[in-house]
Formats: C-alpha cells, structure tokens, sequence
C-alpha cells in the first residue's frame, strides 16, 4: 500500500497544474484550491501517468515509478503531483470556486 511505502497516511493528493481535472456537468461540486505550503510540507512528488496505470492496472514494476523527483520528470507528459502532510499550516489553503462545468446536468423530476 501507498502509505506504508510514505510511512504515514496522513497527506493530501495536490495536482500541480489548475485546471487539471475538470468539472464535466454542473450537478457536480468540484471546487478548485490553492495550497501555498512550504517545501517540507511535500511528501513526495508523483507522476499522475504512472498513478493512472496503476489504477487501471495494479502492477508492481509502476510502483517503482510513482514517485518521482522534478530532475527526471518529464514535465511535457506527466502530471506532476505532490503528496503534501496535513495538518495544512493556517492560512496556506485558498479556495479558487466552482471549476466551470462543461456541461448541464438533465434533471429528471
């Protein structure tokens, strides 16, 4: 498992990147934040390609991969993410709003 690999289960995934999931139909609340926290607050970085295969795909050798430091991320393909320790400090989490849907959600009655 993940967290036995970090040592803790206490950290929050963080995309990067704003914008980098979006919010596909408006009767989802997806809201986007804003952390500003310091360096040793940063678990680990990790390459969200890696993480996506090993949702589909549980192997072993991607394990391995995950992780990953800036020097050998390649920044054109990987959505870089960070695992970040909570508590978070005060005052380093803004809240950016409602992500635009792209679309509108049918509402039976």
């Amino acid at each position: 498992m993940l967290w036995e690999r970090l040592a803790t289960d206490q950290f929050l995934w963080c995309c990067t990147k704003r914008g980098t999931y979006p919010r596909v139909t408006d009767d989802i609340d997806l809201a986007e934040w804003e952390l500003n926290v310091p360096t040793k607050q940063i678990i680990k970085l990790y390459s969200g390609s890696v993480w996506l295969r090993l949702l589909a795909a549980p192997n072993d050798d991607d394990w391995a991969k995950l992780m990953i430091t800036l020097e050998g991320a390649n920044l054109e393909e990987d959505k870089i993410g960070a695992l970040v320790s909570v508590p978070l400090p005060a005052g380093c989490a803004k809240c950016h709003g409602l992500l635009p849907a792209w679309h509108k959600a049918h509402r039976v009655q």
